[in-house]
């Protein structure tokens, strides 16, 4: 009797050992359209990272030229049609730019002395600003290294001069890093570009608070502040002379408005690429298209018990 039903005790036992490790036709096509379904999604995240890629390039070249701009223009504040004794005209200051008007006009009612149409630079000023009431008031917000002493480019000037340089030429190669990372070096030229992109962020930020703290920028608010001119009166004898009117009150200009847009652009784009970076080295046609993960077929992963 033990005889009879061990063989057939040893039939069963085999052909559950073979369903234990058979894969269903159903399964095997459930797991193929579940990794038909995973190569179409990274298709079109890789479509929307490089997308994302041209769009931030695009951006960032924006953003430099609205740059390049505030470091050449004369026009960080500024007053477009500012009247002084009957004549209107655009007075204006930047980071290069003393003062500056694109009209002359008379010093005063009953004075022999005209204001010519001109472009201050500040090497055209001397150690005159130091000395007397043009030392209080301009002398004093950092043009000169003491009152009667050696006249100089204010610090906040020069860093303003400094991060608005440095801000076009790291936006201008991050222009072209986000442009290239799509179809030349995928993901490390995009965090590439994602990095210069926060950089440029922060330089903008810091040009535009800097000016915002500057007390001569500040003192152009309320009341007004001075504007140092040079002009060629008679009383010159032949060359120029120092001459500050009355105070003037100005307010950010363009230069000063395209680096905030600057900043806004850049900060965007930050976030934008480090998203659209992670995407660009989804490999479709390679292993991962095909299905391969971890050695193994995917699509075809170990049998399953039942």
């Amino acid at each position: 009797q033990d005889g009879s039903w061990a063989p057939e005790r040893a039939r069963k036992g085999k052909e559950g050992q073979a369903r234990r490790f058979r894969v269903e036709p159903s399964d095997q096509r459930g797991l193929s359209e579940g990794a038909e379904r995973q190569k179409e999604r990274a298709k079109m995240d890789r479509g929307q990272g490089r997308t994302s890629s041209y769009s931030c390039g695009g951006c960032l070249c924006t953003a430099f030229i609205l740059m390049l701009f505030a470091v050449a223009s004369p026009y960080w504040l500024w007053a477009r049609a500012y009247s002084y004794y009957g004549v209107s005209s655009t007075i204006a200051s930047g980071n290069y730019i003393v003062s500056s008007t694109n009209q002359a006009w008379r010093c005063g009612w009953w004075v022999n002395c005209y204001i010519s149409t001109q472009w201050n630079y500040f090497d055209e000023f001397n150690n005159t600003i130091c000395t007397g009431e043009y030392y209080d008031l301009v002398g004093k917000y950092g043009f000169c290294t003491e009152e009667d002493g050696t006249f100089q480019t204010p610090s906040k000037i020069m860093a303003i001069q400094g991060l608005t340089i440095s801000a076009c030429v790291i936006l201008f190669v991050a222009s072209i890093l986000a442009m290239v990372a799509p179809t030349a070096g995928g993901s490390k030229v995009g965090f590439a570009a994602t990095g210069l992109a926060f950089v440029s962020t922060v330089l903008t930020c810091a040009t535009f608070s800097i000016a915002t703290s500057f007390n001569w920028y500040q003192s152009f608010g309320g009341d007004g502040g001075y504007l140092p001119f040079t002009t060629s009166s008679n009383s010159c004898e032949g060359g120029t002379c120092l001459f500050i009117g009355s105070p003037m009150r100005l307010y950010w200009g363009p230069a000063y408005w395209c680096t905030v847009i600057a900043f806004v652009i850049s900060l965007c784009a930050t976030g934008v690429m480090c998203g659209a970076s992670k995407s660009l080295d989804d490999d479709i046609d390679g292993t991962y298209g095909q299905g391969s993960q971890g050695g193994e077929e995917y699509g075809q992963p170990p049998a399953t018990e039942y």
